[in-house]
């Protein structure tokens, strides 16, 4: 990180993958609990001591790609789910439910496709209507819409990428209304995101076209 690069780390990655313990320290070294005054010295990443740890945490947090229970490039619904029990248990005992839930769902976006090319996967789609968690839910929209990157366009444009992206993504949710509606809710709420970026840009183009900018 002093070379300003993030390191490549995939031993750590599949570590958290496999062991819901390891995942929940690094959640504790990045973030204060629910109750801050119920925790204090090695598991209150506020310590000046554990600055660096905490910094070393959370890009480790925000670059994990291994989805639990991947298996042969699928996720095993049986192993995610037995990973996903024992992960909010701890996060509850430590104070940080929330706030690692919203890590499990950005997790969740990194799910492979299934065989079919359907995306989110079935078993991502089932977890969804099981947990009932707008924390994860927010946290895998989240995802969906940072791993985009940087965007190019013409300087007339305007948003019809973005109107691209909304259609794709309120189709899809129009596929799965009858079995999903977890997932039907959270597509058709990016759906709605894009469309707001897509009226940004179209107006960013149209004072472009007027001679405003």
């Amino acid at each position: 990180s002093a070379l300003g690069y993030d390191a490549q780390v995939p031993s750590l990655h599949e570590g958290m993958a496999d062991n819901p313990e390891f995942f929940v320290d690094v959640v504790c070294m990045v973030f204060r609990p629910r109750d801050a005054e119920s925790s204090s010295g090695s598991d209150d990443p506020s310590s000046e001591q554990h600055e660096g740890q905490a910094r070393n945490g959370y890009r480790l947090l925000s670059s994990w790609n291994v989805i639990p229970g991947l298996v042969d490039g699928q996720v095993d619904g049986e192993s995610l789910r037995i990973w996903l029990g024992l992960a909010m248990r701890l996060l509850d005992d430590r104070g940080r439910l929330e706030v690692g839930m919203l890590q499990i769902g950005h997790v969740l976006a990194s799910a492979p496709p299934d065989p079919d090319g359907s995306w989110p996967p079935e078993v991502v789609r089932d977890i969804l209507e099981e947990l009932q968690s707008e924390k994860v839910e927010g946290g895998l929209s989240t995802a969906i819409i940072n791993r985009r990157g940087v965007t190019w366009r013409g300087l007339e444009e305007g948003g019809t990428q973005e109107t691209e992206l909304a259609a794709k993504y309120k189709a899809d949710a129009d596929r799965w209304a009858d079995e999903w509606p977890r997932l039907v809710a959270l597509l058709r709420s990016i759906a709605k995101s894009y469309e707001g970026f897509a009226r940004l840009n179209e107006d960013s183009a149209e004072r472009f076209r007027r001679g405003l900018d």
